[in-house]
């Protein structure tokens, strides 16, 4: 399924799928990327057409047109270990909760680019090879791993060690059974102290951005005001995801007016010498897949959104969460 929503269908090297309204416009070798996985700029395709008529690949299409191509995949490659800096804020022999340092990305945005670059997944390997034996067809530029956190957000998100672990953490998230609580401000006065944003969210085309879109996927975030600063106008947050749609806080909070600081992509503000988006995964909460104990982590705040509070001083209402600025650790 396609981030419109739409289905894309594939047997060996055949590929069919329906344009979603999201990409209408895009070109068909953009789209088949973004359907198959495969880097753009390893995407090889022939015997590409457009409802039944003979097409090239720098065409554009509109919703609703049927795109069939066959479309050589390349063999994956298998990330390497490599020695990456990163928290852990718990583990055992099943699962280790890694506390993620802003700046770093998750995995590559695809199987042809796992085996270069710097990413978490880099680090895990070196620091627990047994997670090589969870690389599956399809996703072997993510063994292990059940969710994500954007490049420049920092904190908490669970990666299993095991297989039993992979499955149990896998049901969890579909079941929406991981309680992950985010800390973040946002621009201007959030005026009803807690909220929720039911809205569908979708790419917008030709973009690597979202936004929120008719015909995106379900998505709803959940928040309470903690503190409310006058000069500059911003809220503390605290933010609970029901859903885990890529850019889902920055593009919710950005809808209600109040984009996240910090966050240039979604027109957050950079006052206060905020260098990144203020968004942080400050508590992440789930039943052990294994044992089924409770495990609890949190996270404090890093050095540098730590500093852009230090500079704001003290709300003008309200309060900071305690658990913001120290660390009250976790357990299982």
């Amino acid at each position: 399924m396609s981030d419109t929503g739409k289905r894309a269908t594939a047997m060996s090297d055949a590929v069919e799928l329906t344009v979603g309204e999201a990409e209408s416009g895009d070109r068909i070798d953009a789209i088949l990327a973004r359907h198959t996985g495969i880097a753009r700029s390893r995407l090889v395709a022939s015997e590409v057409s457009v409802d039944g008529s003979a097409a090239r690949l720098k065409d554009r299409v509109a919703a609703g047109a049927v795109v069939r191509a066959s479309v050589d995949a390349p063999v994956a490659a298998r990330p390497q270990p490599a020695e990456i800096a990163f928290g852990v804020a718990y583990e055992d022999s099943d699962i280790v909760v890694v506390d993620k340092p802003a700046g770093l990305a998750v995995h590559a945005p695809n199987a042809s680019g796992a085996a270069a670059g710097a990413y978490l997944v880099n680090g895990l390997l070196a620091r627990y090879p047994e997670i090589a034996d969870l690389a599956e067809d399809g996703a072997r530029e993510r063994p292990g791993i059940v969710h994500r956190l954007d490049r420049d957000t920092s904190g908490l998100l669970v990666v299993a060690r095991t297989r039993a672990a992979l499955v149990g953490l896998r049901s969890a998230v579909a079941s929406r059974a991981l309680d992950r609580e985010y800390a973040a401000v946002a621009g201007g006065t959030v005026e009803s102290p807690a909220g929720e944003i039911d809205a569908p969210i979708g790419r917008r085309p030709g973009s690597r951005t979202f936004a929120v879109r008719a015909d995106g996927r379900a998505a709803r975030t959940r928040y309470a005001v903690a503190a409310r600063w006058d000069r500059p106008s911003l809220s503390a947050l605290r933010v609970w995801l029901d859903t885990g749609r890529t850019h889902q806080i920055r593009v919710h909070l950005c809808a209600i007016g109040h984009p996240v600081l910090g966050d240039r992509t979604y027109r957050g503000s950079a006052v206060l010498g905020a260098r990144r988006q203020f968004l942080h995964s400050h508590r992440l909460g789930f039943d052990h897949p294994c044992s089924g104990e409770r495990v609890e982590a949190e996270s404090a705040l890093p050095a540098d959104l730590a500093e852009v509070l230090a500079a704001a001083g003290e709300p003008d209402s309200g309060a900071v969460p305690a658990g913001w600025l120290r660390t009250r650790g976790c357990g299982g």
